[in-house]
């Protein structure tokens, strides 16, 4: 049996639960064929990914005079499977012209990867219920396969109810990686029988891979510099800590829109003890978190409604036996029990930030503790050989239902 995932881009840092989902289930013995829209922008990937890469076939590189051929010559070739396109199509422009755009491409995808392709998937699987899950579902009806989506935070939590419903519409099955995203989504799709499409999924990591190293100085926060991330409130309470003239090393990682705003308001503040270094490497990111004291995540709820579900940082920190500290935003608190594996705070809660920091950097039996319990706790739940499980089960009877 033959996968096909389609993904918008690959690989891509922040997305390293994609990577770990595939090499997964290739050492199952699954199939898989990746077909990315695009190579992704940053220099900086995962090691584990560059052997992927010699086969993924990339749609930016089929030219658009391409893409319009194969559109003509399979609108003679399946004319009937055409016409229900466009009537889907025509519906779609009751959402929004966008939205029907989008729709649009997401076929086009479809037709070109039918075209790069030489066979036809058994089954077509995509990740977020945008785009991807769009090309997925035509690709699926013209290879005459089920087609299913793993949908994850931004595309269930930013996009309006009725278009998520639609984007999922006709998935054989929705993998979502917390109960927080699993109840949204049963909420946007009418019919209790509907819910048993969706199926929770976490996402793991291979815990051997995280060994602590020699302990450095430095608090570590990581991820987009966006304003679902919270890194401006983790700059106040820097800045409260400061005030008590509590001034660790703090290390934030990662790029994105808001650098401009949080180097200012780090010269403002007069914060020398926090450095943004920017996009690392994947090594590097871990090396600097395997050094660290702790890991703080004070994740919150975009104006837009965007917001995390369960944060990968936090399973990688955590596998490292680091006491962390983070918001009970989306579906964190389904990982972090307070004060038993790691510490919970209020999100856009400085105050309560600065006091958390606080406890981690003066009781250190208490964050010896935490951490201790945090890697057994990951160790024990959420293994990717076993978070994987509802996904190879579903392929794996996928192939006995084929002649």
């Amino acid at each position: 049996m033959t996968v096909f995932y389609i993904l918008d881009s690959f690989p891509v840092l922040s997305e390293n639960f994609i990577l770990r989902e595939i090499l997964s289930l290739k050492k199952l013995g699954v199939n898989i064929r990746i077909f990315a829209f695009n190579k992704p922008a940053e220099e900086a990937v995962n090691p584990a990914a560059l052997p992927l890469m010699e086969n993924v076939e990339y749609l930016e590189k089929c030219p658009f005079s391409k893409k319009l051929s194969t559109v003509a010559v399979n609108l003679f070739r399946h004319p009937v499977l055409f016409a229900k396109l466009s009537f889907s199509l025509i519906y779609d422009m009751s959402f929004s012209f966008r939205f029907m755009c989008q729709r649009l491409n997401g076929a086009i995808h479809a037709l070109a990867i039918a075209d790069l392709a030489d066979a036809k998937p058994d089954h077509v699987h995509a990740h977020f219920a945008y785009v991807t899950a769009d090309t997925a579902r035509i690709l699926a009806g013209f290879a005459g396969c089920k087609w299913s989506v793993s949908a994850h935070a931004w595309d269930i939590f930013t996009q309006s109810p009725e278009i998520v419903a639609r984007r999922i519409e006709g998935a054989d099955k929705v993998f979502v990686c917390s109960v927080h995203g699993k109840n949204l989504l049963e909420n946007m799709i009418p019919g209790q029988t509907q819910h048993d499409r969706i199926v929770l999924m976490y996402h793991g990591v291979e815990t051997r891979e995280f060994e602590a190293g020699e302990q450095a100085d430095h608090i570590i926060a990581v991820g987009r510099l966006e304003e679902k991330k919270g890194f401006e409130v983790l700059l106040r309470a820097c800045k409260i800590l400061a005030e008590q003239n509590i001034r660790p090393r703090f290390i934030i990682i990662g790029e994105g829109p808001q650098r401009e705003k949080l180097d200012a308001e780090i010269r403002n503040s007069g914060l020398k003890n926090v450095e943004l270094l920017g996009s690392l490497s994947f090594d590097k990111v871990k090396m600097l978190m395997a050094e660290s004291i702790m890991l703080v995540h004070p994740g919150r709820t975009a104006g837009n409604g965007d917001h995390d579900g369960i944060p990968n940082v936090l399973l990688e920190a955590m596998a490292l036996g680091k006491p962390v500290i983070a918001t009970s935003v989306g579906g964190i608190s389904e990982l972090i029990e307070n004060r038993a594996n790691g510490l919970l705070v209020e999100a856009d809660d400085s105050e309560q930030l600065s006091e958390s920091v606080r406890a981690l950097l003066t009781d250190k039996v208490l964050a010896e503790t935490i951490g201790k319990a945090a890697k057994e706790h990951v160790k024990r739940h959420f293994e990717i050989s076993e978070t994987v499980q509802p996904l190879f089960k579903y392929f794996v009877s996928q192939i006995n239902r084929s002649p």
